[in-house]
């Protein structure tokens, strides 16, 4: 499974929707669907010389974990304890 698929399972598992998670993450609504679809706007990694639509591995790591946190929020996750969609 992808990891963007598995975001949307998650996402889907906690009933949150796009713009609820935007308000708990600080990204916005926009953003958070295009890491749903698992790609970058177009022409979003022209200026680096890259064609590439694919999230880049850090920018899903920064991404993952503020869900991390939103997790823990509401499923009650111990502090320590590793998440992983």
């Amino acid at each position: 499974m992808t990891e963007h698929a598995k975001a949307v399972d998650w996402l889907n598992r906690c009933g949150l929707d796009r713009n609820r998670l935007a308000e708990l993450t600080g990204y916005s609504a926009i953003t958070i669907w295009w890491f749903l679809q698992g790609k970058v706007p177009p022409k979003r990694n022209e200026k680096s010389g890259g064609t590439s639509r694919k999230v880049k591995p850090w920018v899903w790591l920064r991404w993952k974990r503020a869900c991390g946190d939103v997790d823990a929020e509401i499923n009650g996750r111990k502090p320590g304890q590793r998440f992983d969609w």
